[in-house]
């Protein structure tokens, strides 16, 4: 009989050493915000303490497109600026608001929520996650960049094949690796 083990290990400044700071960004091209996001893939020091984190910096009139976190619940923070945030409840309710330096705001768990700038001028918020793997999906390129077939699209969105075909020919930014093949 074989046995799994999983071993985890509790990090202790002492052992991690450069480990305990994070600097990096990844550009949202087309959409005039650039998140620092801070996971267990780009930054080991949070194996097994549950947390990620992003640092969302927005140009004028700068978005974060609708998405879902599917493993997390998470908190955005205000630090400067002024956003129109909100989520769709699993009831299909929308709750929305337009936030203020020193707000915070919570997205359920896997709820689809966006941020943008409604401000004059530049804003940030500071995200937490309630997982070091909160998972990122957006829901066009989702729907749009994927193999599902163009009668599936078509009959669920109400839309005709040009009005799909425009959709997936558009200028919608991609995300984290995402591809708008869809052989």
């Amino acid at each position: 009989m074989h046995e799994l083990v999983l071993i985890f290990y509790q990090l202790s400044p002492r052992h991690v050493g450069g480990w305990l700071v994070f600097s990096g960004n990844v550009s949202l091209t087309g959409t005039n915000a650039v998140p620092k996001v801070v996971n267990v893939f780009l930054y080991p020091a949070l194996n097994t303490l549950g947390i990620s984190h992003a640092r969302l910096d927005f140009g004028i009139g700068g978005v974060i497109p609708p998405h879902t976190h599917p493993f997390a619940t998470e908190t955005s923070f205000v630090v400067k600026g002024t956003i129109y945030t909100g989520f769709i409840s699993f009831e299909n309710v929308l709750y929305a608001e337009t936030l203020q330096e020193g707000d915070i705001y919570i997205f359920p768990k896997a709820t689809l929520h966006f941020q943008l700038n409604v401000g004059d001028g530049p804003a940030v918020t500071f995200n937490s996650l309630t997982s070091q793997n909160p998972g990122f999906v957006t829901a066009a390129n989702q729907l749009l960049f994927t193999n599902i077939s163009a009668p599936v699209l078509e009959s669920s969105l109400g839309i005709n094949a040009e009005t799909l075909k425009l959709l997936q020919d558009s200028n919608i930014p991609l995300f984290f690796g995402g591809s708008k093949s869809r052989s």
